[in-house]
């Protein structure tokens, strides 16, 4: 009976030590788990203790006190440096896991490394479950279709809701730059006039910002009415889409790297591993393909054919060694390929010419201007893109990509002057034109008149 009480009182003794070691601690050491360790771990103490005791007691009746406050003394010492320890591992336990765990970085300093698309909050249904989610599945549906036809695989294109645009603006972005902007009412439908309109229909009229047409937005409940009148009509999921698609082509080359080339070089590898190896460990580093890579994307030429065009890297390499050297001799080489990229191959390509005299002019400004940034005197360039522009309005509104032909010299820079102006203008070489392809000219950028400056002859 004497040990039933000694437990009674000790466990007591140990709870309210217990309440005060724990008080005023906060956290999670001392959340309701730790205390059940911790009492368990007193708990665990008494038995001991009580056999200590009771061989005291047994051994020596005539020093009862003594051995009651001996017993008591070692208990009390015993079952504290139990409390102790169960005390300290819990504290170590979150300690420990906070210096093993994962470190979080801060919004700002997470970099993503491909397209990202910003709304503002009044475009905000579009990205919602309960509504479908329209846009989400238009861009997962989008990447996968540029991937396919630009030949290696896009980054995922995040959205991204921006409090700091306006409620019905949205940002395309690459490397938190700026690529493309527009306006689009998620409730509403755009109507595009591309030129068969019989009568124009009244709303929020705009540009489309894909192909810089005349629109207006309107209610939805007026698609009919618009498809009747000679509209083109779309929801705003598939404008913003749209206009992805559109930036997206052309800045492929800009999100092009060493890991995409490797990729595709992997590919290529398992299919013709000798001709892989001879290609890298021979002719060119992975970074030189890189950049080649990027001379064509950068003009709207997949590189999916990849056996083709490493075939045409090791032909370019037993002439050249420059790298945009070897790039223009790669274009040559795939000629056929550049052309179906840009017209079906039953169809004639649309093409615009260099007057004969406008090339050699352009051919001895090179050699004057070799070695410089931009060969091209500041005026010739300005008269370039003037007559250029004017060739490109004089032509029939179906024509929506053409091609203009001009000498091999001259092919590079003037791509470099015309390519950001004009988007769908391709810059091609005769050398690059196949010799079975149709061609239909539509007009001739000719050489300089009276007044000193180009013009442009309608062909037809």
């Amino acid at each position: 009976m004497i040990a039933s009480l000694f437990v009674r009182r000790f466990e007591q003794d140990m709870s309210y030590f217990s309440s005060i070691m724990n008080y005023g601690q906060r956290g999670p050491a001392f959340d309701i788990p730790a205390k059940k360790h911790i009492a368990s771990a007193a708990k665990q103490a008494v038995l001991p203790s009580i056999l200590i005791f009771l061989l005291i007691l047994m051994t020596a009746p005539a020093l009862l006190h003594t051995a009651i406050l001996s017993g008591v003394a070692f208990a009390f010492t015993f079952a504290f440096q139990h409390l102790r320890e169960a005390r300290t591992g819990e504290l170590l336990a979150p300690q420990t896991s906070r210096n093993h765990a994962v470190p979080i970085e801060r919004p700002d300093t997470v970099q993503h490394l491909g397209f990202t698309v910003n709304i503002g909050y009044g475009l905000f249904s579009l990205v919602e479950d309960r509504k479908g989610a329209p846009l989400i599945s238009r861009v997962a549906a989008l990447r996968h279709q540029i991937s396919r036809k630009l030949g290696f695989s896009l980054p995922h294109i995040p959205i991204k809701l921006d409090l700091s645009l306006e409620p019905n603006s949205y940002r395309i972005l690459l490397h938190r730059m700026v690529l493309g902007e527009g306006a689009a009412w998620a409730d509403e439908i755009l109507a595009i006039d591309d030129g068969d309109v019989e009568s124009l229909l009244k709303g929020r009229p705009c540009m489309d910002p894909t192909f810089g047409m005349n629109a207006v937005w309107m209610p939805a409940r007026k698609r009919t009415l618009a498809v009747a009148k000679g509209y083109l009509v779309a929801d705003a999921a598939t404008v913003i889409a749209t206009h992805l698609h559109d930036v997206a082509q052309r800045n492929a080359a800009k999100i092009f790297g060493a890991k995409e080339a490797q990729q595709l070089f992997d590919l290529h590898q398992q299919s013709s591993p000798k001709l892989a190896d001879s290609l890298t460990r021979k002719l060119l580093s992975l970074e030189q393909i890189t950049v080649i890579c990027r001379h064509l994307l950068a003009e709207n030429i997949s590189v999916k054919d990849f056996g083709r065009i490493s075939g045409a890297m090791i032909r370019a390499c037993e002439v050249h060694s420059d790298v945009a050297d070897i790039a223009e001799a790669v274009r040559a080489d795939i000629g056929d390929l550049i052309v179906r990229e840009i017209v079906p191959s039953g169809l004639p390509l649309p093409v615009i010419t260099l007057d004969a005299s406008l090339d050699s002019m352009l051919v001895k400004a090179l050699k004057a201007g070799e070695g410089a940034g931009n060969p091209f005197a500041p005026r010739m360039a300005r008269d370039m893109i003037h007559a250029v522009n004017i060739a490109i309005q004089s032509l029939p509104p179906g024509i929506r990509i053409v091609a203009l032909i001009c000498s091999p010299v001259v092919r590079k820079p003037l791509s470099d002057l015309l390519n950001q102006r004009f988007p769908n203008l391709s810059i091609l070489s005769d050398s690059e034109l196949p010799r079975s392809k149709p061609v239909e000219l539509f007009a001739t950028v000719g050489g300089p008149s009276s007044s000193q400056t180009m013009s442009a002859t309608n062909a037809t």
